[in-house]
């Protein structure tokens, strides 16, 4: 039996604009996950996958705005939508640029134009109603009067695949990852703009070479 499995690496750059709409109690924001080309095939920017192969929000995931944490939540009726939901955000200003960041817990400091990115040594694997499920850092601009965050990939997802003799059980607890000519996977990064206004991360600093998958609380047998 093949099981695939995607893991966070380095964090490169790029990123997209993004929203909010006034609304009597505050801001209302529409947020999107937008899928990329990566190598020729469909990538996605979330590891929340659907049957399609597509980025998914899940209700409830926490998202950081200028730092505020916020909730991502689905309008009646489109539970499970391959990529939109909606952001309240009644204590956000109504007059001012935006930056989001998710996974809320991965960013500090976060103002309009940037903040302080941290990604972890080991990531823990898990999985929601039979998808993989990684927090994968995303990143959106939003102008004063703009009217969604469209969120996009901050880093790269190596997807890896082990297969084991039919005749044996192979079981996984880690699978440790090292980059190429020693370039730092976990530790800190600057979130910034661009020249328009598109959200990017610097080289990570003051981390380590290797990161680690954990499938200690979900065991992988192969």
């Amino acid at each position: 039996m093949k099981r695939t499995l995607l893991l966070t690496l380095t964090a490169l750059a790029v990123l997209l604009a993004s929203s909010c709409q006034k609304d009597d109690l505050g801001r209302v924001l529409t947020a999107t996950i937008e899928q990329y080309e990566h190598n020729g095939s469909k990538a996605d920017a979330k590891a929340y996958i659907n049957a399609e192969n597509y980025a998914c929000w899940e209700a409830g995931d926490l998202v950081k705005i200028n730092n505020t944490q916020c909730t991502i939540r689905f309008e009646e009726g489109t539970q499970g939508a391959a990529n939109s939901a909606k952001i309240d955000g009644a204590s956000l200003p109504t007059d001012q640029a935006l930056m989001a960041f998710y996974p809320a817990s991965r960013v500090s400091n976060l103002t309009a134009t940037g903040g302080t990115v941290s990604f972890p040594q080991v990531q823990n694997y898990r999985e929601n109603n039979g998808h993989q499920v990684i927090d994968n850092p995303m990143a959106a601009y939003c102008p004063a009067d703009g009217t969604e965050l469209r969120f996009r990939n901050l880093a790269a997802l190596l997807k890896v695949t082990i297969t084991a003799p039919s005749t044996q059980d192979l079981s996984l607890k880690a699978i440790l990852v090292k980059g190429d000519d020693d370039q730092m996977l976990w530790g800190r990064s600057q979130l910034t703009l661009d020249y328009q206004n598109k959200p990017m991360l610097s080289k990570v600093t003051e981390g380590g070479t290797y990161v680690c998958l954990g499938f200690e609380n979900h065991p992988v047998v192969i």
